[in-house]
């Protein structure tokens, strides 16, 4: 598949610059740069990569302006339904989701002849990337992908927007000036974190006193909870992060005592199961014996047998597959290389209250929810579902959420809060490299917090890196070992088979 997209790269296409450059005031000088060299192309895809907090919404704006004054018109996709509203609303441009794009062919040919914009490319995986170039070969489309290969890749197999980048010759624009930090101290610890210069960084936020060490994991956790609690009580907005659901998991039952003792959630609570996605890639799913007793099955298209939104659990295996158990206790067999359309995850028992802040893990369109997003909870439906804040209804049936204290840093990727904070037990320590490190340290306007037990080996887990080898990569490297291999074993290998 990256054969694949690479080739149709580097196919000559010869057209009209993409649009017409107008009035560049209030563009910094790498935007307006930016700007002008992709209205000045005349190839079939550009890149505009833009660090964290570069201002990309900004260029992005007059990239569509100068699109559309020539005459072109722009739709604009994104990998998630919440990024893709963030688009509709900046942009003002017809927007959907690029799964959606993938699978409508009717939405696919009333965009003949457009750029087809691409925010958070970065999470687009190959096979996506490869089948979206298909359709531009079909309808004439310009490939407009916006990203940071320096933040988190896509779930499933292949890094597109780092492929392209090193393996083509694909014209590049990048954003390099960080605006979103008002602090020149900030900006400058978050300027070395884009460099990739994570000890460097650490000892800048170390010198702005943003570093909290607590060798005690149970007293971080507590400190981590009664910053967050006093910081969105002081009427800012904040979003703690953590590299793993374990101390997440702790950190929100710890928020939980400090609102319930301030009197900021009700007296009543309820039990609730929600489901956490173990995002599994496609292969992953197939794989009878990845399953576990009690993990969940959540589908999201109806198929003959389950309906969308139905969730199951495993309950047993058999010579065919899976064993699974619906709500109303009817047990049914299913075949994960046959079934598809299925998310798995596991059920994590959660009290739930009224004034309750919780993280939205699914997309329901008929209920107006949106993965990724906070809710307020201010009432127990009657139905067992719950009344959010904004007049919106939680269905009884869905279980894809989670308290929203705090996330991961993949569910916090593309979100801007006033402060940050980061937990860094030792789980979350075992488990960082330098992705989450720079999208977990990124994401906030004036202040952020570290919060860990081992500042040395924070320091060296986070310059860990993050990085998938590419499948192109994993051929050549192959290929080398197998030459040098031949060249020092050969004259006593000559006709041997290879063991294992």
């Amino acid at each position: 598949m990256e054969k694949d997209l690479i080739v149709w790269t580097r196919q000559e296409l010869e057209a009209a610059p993409w649009g017409v450059v107008g009035p560049t005031e209030g563009l910094g000088t790498d935007q307006a740069s930016a700007v002008e060299r992709v209205l000045h192309s005349t190839g079939r895809v550009v890149i505009v990569q833009g660090d964290a907090g570069t201002g990309k919404t900004t260029c992005l704006k007059a990239i569509v302006a100068g699109i559309e004054r020539s005459g072109g018109k722009v739709f604009a996709c994104a990998p998630s339904t919440g990024a893709a509203e963030v688009l509709r609303t900046e942009l003002s441009t017809e927007t959907t989701t690029l799964q959606q794009l993938l699978v409508n062919p009717e939405l696919q040919r009333a965009n003949r002849g457009r750029v087809v914009l691409v925010d958070e490319a970065g999470l687009v995986s190959i096979r996506e990337l490869r089948d979206l170039t298909r359709l531009a070969c079909t309808h004439g489309y310009r490939l407009l992908l916006v990203g940071d290969t320096k933040q988190h890749s896509s779930v499933e197999a292949g890094d597109a927007l780092r492929c392209l980048q090193i393996h083509t010759d694909t014209p590049r624009h990048r954003l390099t000036e960080i605006r979103r930090q008002r602090d020149p101290d900030y900006r400058r610890a978050v300027r070395l974190l884009a460099r990739g210069e994570m000890s460097g960084a650490l000892d800048a936020f170390d010198r702005l006193g943003a570093v909290k060490v607590i060798r005690e994991t149970p007293k971080l956790l507590q400190a981590a909870a009664e910053d967050y609690v006093r910081t969105i009580q002081s009427g800012k907005t904040c979003l703690a992060i953590s590299p793993v659901w374990k101390e997440i998991h702790a950190f929100n039952a710890e928020v939980r005592g400090h609102l319930r003792r301030q009197g900021l959630l009700g007296k009543e609570e309820r039990p609730f199961e929600p489901v956490y996605p173990l995002k599994w890639t496609n292969e992953e799913r197939r794989r009878v014996d990845n399953y576990q007793l009690g993990d969940r099955l959540t589908f999201h298209q109806d198929s003959d047998i389950f309906r969308k939104y139905e969730t199951v659990a495993v309950v047993g295996r058999d010579k065919n597959g899976l064993i699974v158990q619906t709500a109303d206790n009817k047990k049914l067999p299913l075949d994960p290389k046959r079934v598809k359309h299925f998310e798995v995850g596991v059920a994590r028992p959660a009290p739930i209250a009224v004034g309750e802040v919780l993280q939205i893990r699914a997309n329901v369109p008929a209920a107006r929810l949106i993965n990724g997003e906070r809710v307020r909870v201010v009432d127990f439906a009657p139905d067992g579902g719950f009344a959010l804040e904004d007049g919106r209804k939680m269905p009884a049936w869905f279980r894809q959420f989670s308290h929203g204290y705090a996330s991961t840093s993949h569910a916090a990727q593309g979100k801007t809060v006033d402060r940050g904070i980061l937990i860094m037990a030792d789980a979350g320590i075992a488990a960082a490299n330098e992705k989450q490190a720079y999208v977990s340290n990124s994401r906030f306007r004036e202040d952020q917090v570290i919060y860990t037990t081992d500042l040395q080996a924070a320091r060296e887990m986070m310059s860990r890196s993050g990085e998938r080898k590419l499948a192109v990569e994993m051929a050549t490297e192959n290929l080398v070992a197998a030459a040098e291999s031949t060249r020092i074993v050969a004259p006593l290998s000559t006709g041997m088979k290879a063991g294992r």
